[in-house]
């Protein structure tokens, strides 16, 4: 077995491709290597199907008390949830467990120890129930980090009503939940997340309780369009939770919350009618999201996907929600000019991402009518439509970090290159951008990468073909996987290579 991995709980101090990267990881410290079960390195699993060569025997095997770290995947085929459990049960000295795609029980889960368990991810494992979700937290009183994602259409919403009665007991720091891997589905039971579990225990006066010691609460959702607007139950518990300080998956209720509540908000996501709602509100309700550091602004059912036109007011939101604001994420259409009035209220800008809402690209238009032996020469320039929100954006945001500009409706891009190149030079602490399919034309290569200092992540695109590749700039070097969206990308480049060149 592979070794050397400790489980911790991290959140991503950049962002791949606009995506927020929230959970569990396993970070390399060699120094664990003796006390480190590792069933998910790559070189475990098999080419042809993704699945793991690790059986039952081999894992028993290397099971023991003197495992204190254990992370395994895609042992749904391998091995039974009698031989994991028989295998977790011989751990007796476990802190950190991490299971992803295998298949567990209640049988499973009460194999894990009670006393030593710190932390525990459960990731696309099937039989995931409210009954196995209750026999891992029964007893668990040193759990601290819980983290749980969908397993596919079928999973149960969670939690249900027995291990929201344990949670509400339990001290957990951390807790995850997450429905990407449940399609359009969500799994999340806000009325006995909300009435149940997160509710003050009878002792609460003794320090005890889960609404005591949660300071991480995230409901992410796969399609966050989709992200219905928090009930009032959820509301209610963060208003209960004291210690409570980082909220994901909050989008804008109905009923504007209170400044009790709102001061305990990060991340907010809305849409552009809940943010005319809230710009609507005065200038006290403004100021009480006064710990907001991350607004995403996505097209829901309910709204068109365009930001609409600005006005005083949701200018002044703007203002007062920027004295703090460190993310930016915009998702829906917004017309050339429209930025250009939002970065100057944003200066504490570190990251911002852009990702599909500048529009219909109009940088790059065919000189004739487009054929299906069209080639890249074919098309001639344009001016691009945003280089002046480009202008803006590195002008009014110094402290910008991370910035995404990537295209992912086949259109190209509608800013200029030396609009995006005087950008980079203007930014000094500029360490990524992506260019995901912003069209093969665009001369990447002629960005200033400042030394190696500025990663460059694009994608080629050729009108003849529908290939696309992922790339990351590199002047000696360069290397490519097979990618979709911007999103798949970035998890492709997670590590980019960094260019020396810096010549135009």
């Amino acid at each position: 077995f592979a070794a050397g991995f400790e489980v911790k709980y991290w959140e991503a101090p950049t962002r791949d491709g606009g995506v927020s990267c929230r959970r569990f990881f396993c970070q390399n410290y060699q120094r664990h290597e003796k006390i480190t079960l590792d069933a998910a390195h790559p070189q475990l699993q098999d080419a042809t199907d993704g699945s793991n060569m690790i059986d039952g025997v081999r894992l028993k095997v290397a099971a023991g008390p003197r495992i204190r770290y254990l992370e395994a995947a895609t042992l749904d085929r391998t091995v039974s949830p009698e031989q994991l459990a028989a295998a977790l049960r011989s751990c007796t000295n476990l802190i950190s467990c991490c299971l992803t795609e295998c298949r567990i029980d209640s049988a499973v889960l009460s194999a894990l120890p009670r006393s030593t368990l710190r932390s525990l991810r459960l990731s696309m494992c099937t039989g995931m129930t409210d009954a196995s979700l209750a026999a891992a937290l029964r007893g668990a009183t040193a759990l601290r980090y819980l983290d749980i994602e969908a397993s596919g259409e079928q999973q149960p919403t969670l939690p249900g009503p027995a291990s929201a009665q344990l949670l509400r007991f339990s001290k957990l720091i951390v807790l995850r939940l997450s429905d990407r891997g449940c399609g359009s589905a969500g799994f999340v039971d806000h009325r006995c997340l909300g009435h149940l579990a997160l509710r003050p225990t009878l002792d609460n006066q003794h320090n005890s309780g889960i609404t005591t010691s949660l300071t991480t609460l995230h409901i992410e959702h796969r399609f966050r369009e989709r992200t219905p607007p928090a009930p009032l139950s959820l509301v209610q518990a963060i208003a209960r939770c004291n210690r409570l300080s980082d909220v994901d998956g909050f989008r804008l209720p109905s009923t504007i919350p209170s400044a009790n509540v709102a001061a305990r908000i990060n991340r907010l996501l809305v849409s552009p009618s809940d943010l005319r709602r809230l710009a609507d509100t005065s200038s006290s309700v403004h100021r009480s999201w006064m710990h907001l550091r991350e607004l995403l602004i996505v097209a829901t059912k309910d709204s068109k996907n365009s930001l609409g036109a600005l006005d005083a007011r949701l200018i002044a939101l703007f203002k007062a929600l920027g004295v703090h604001l460190t993310s930016f994420v915009v998702r829906v259409h917004c017309q050339a000019g429209q930025l250009s009035d939002i970065f100057p209220q944003l200066p504490n800008l570190r990251h911002c991402s852009l990702a599909n809402a500048l529009g219909p690209g109009e940088f790059f238009e065919p000189k004739a009518k487009s054929t299906k032996n069209s080639k890249a020469s074919d098309l001639h320039d344009l001016h691009g439509h945003h280089d002046a929100d480009l202008r803006f954006l590195s002008r009014h945001c110094p402290q910008l970090r991370v910035l995404d500009l990537s295209n992912t409706n086949g259109a190209y891009a509608t800013f200029s290159e030396i609009a995006l190149e005087n950008l980079v030079d203007r930014l000094q602490h500029l360490t990524d951008i992506y260019l995901y399919e912003c069209g093969s034309k665009f001369n990447y290569r002629s960005i200033p990468t400042k030394g190696g200092r500025v990663a460059v992540h694009y994608a080629s695109f050729s009108p003849a073909s529908p290939t696309t590749s992922a790339t990351s700039h590199n002047s000696n070097s360069t290397t490519s996987t097979n990618g979709g969206s911007a999103d798949a990308h970035s998890a492709a480049l997670s590590q980019p290579v960094r260019s020396n060149s810096n010549k135009r």
